[in-house]
Order: C-alpha cells, then structure tokens, then sequence
C-alpha cells in the first residue's frame, strides 16, 4: 500500500511540475521577444554602425581638445594621442581578428556603446558621416605618409 501511494505521489508531483513548465513557459518566451533583436541585425549594418560610432566618437574628444581651456600644450597632445590610438585600437577590429573573434557574432566583437552613441548623436556629430566608408577608416588607420 505504501509503494502504491508513492508512486502516486511522484506521478502527481510530475504532473503538476509540467502543468507549471506549461503555464511559464510563454512568459519567458515573451520576455524573449522583448529584448532587442541584435542576433538578427545584418553584418553591413553593425560594420557600418561601428564604423560610425568610432569615428563620432574621435570627433568629438578632437573637438572637446579644441575647445579645452588646458594651456599646457603637452597635455593637450598627450590626449590627442591618446584619443588617436583608442580611435586606432577600435579600428583595428574591423580588419584583424583573432581566432577567439571569428567564433562569436560580429555584434559581440564590434561593440557599440549605446548611451554614449545616443549622447554623439544628440550633439549632431552623425551629420557629417552619412557618407564615411570603411576604407575611409582603413586610410586613416593603415596608410602612412612618407
């Protein structure tokens, strides 16, 4: 009798765990949908987004150099080099990527901060780069002057 009322028991146990799966189940897959799609986004589109997140972003350290009431023009150069080489650095992802980088998604390699792309967008620095390409950035990156 024992046996028998076990068995019972476990069969209700399960019965009821997936009546409860069942019942949360489309929760998740609704919050799912929520989220923003960035596995869906195309490959041009978050090259092209990158490319010009990393270049507004240059634009305006450069700008925020010119209007710096630093007097010091060693200072001022520091970070210009600074802003340079991080502009550099960024770039560099487009074009070389390692092992570890070909496996994930192109969205995961190429990362667009986006409270600060909205800030660069509001101050209008998008404006001028509707027709930036990436060879453009390649120039700037890869190309010297002799």
């Amino acid at each position: 009798m024992s046996i028998m009322l076990n068995i019972a028991a476990v069969k209700m146990t399960i019965i009821s765990g997936l009546t409860l799966f069942s019942y949360f189940r489309p929760a998740a897959n609704n919050r799912r949908s929520q989220r923003p799609k960035t596995e869906d986004m195309p490959i041009s589109y978050v090259r092209r987004r990158y490319c010009r997140f990393i270049v507004m972003r240059l634009v305006a350290s450069v700008e925020a150099l010119g209007n710096s009431t630093e007097e010091e023009y060693i200072y001022r150069h520091m970070a210009f080099c600074d802003a340079v080489e991080v502009f550099r650095w960024d770039a560099r992802k487009l074009f070389e990527r390692n092992d570890l980088q070909l496996s994930l998604p192109l969205h995961q390699v190429l990362v667009v901060e986006d409270a600060v792309e909205e800030a660069l967008l509001q101050d209008g620095y998008a404006e001028k780069l509707k027709h930036l390409r990436e060879l453009d950035i390649y120039r700037m990156v890869y190309d010297t002057v002799f």
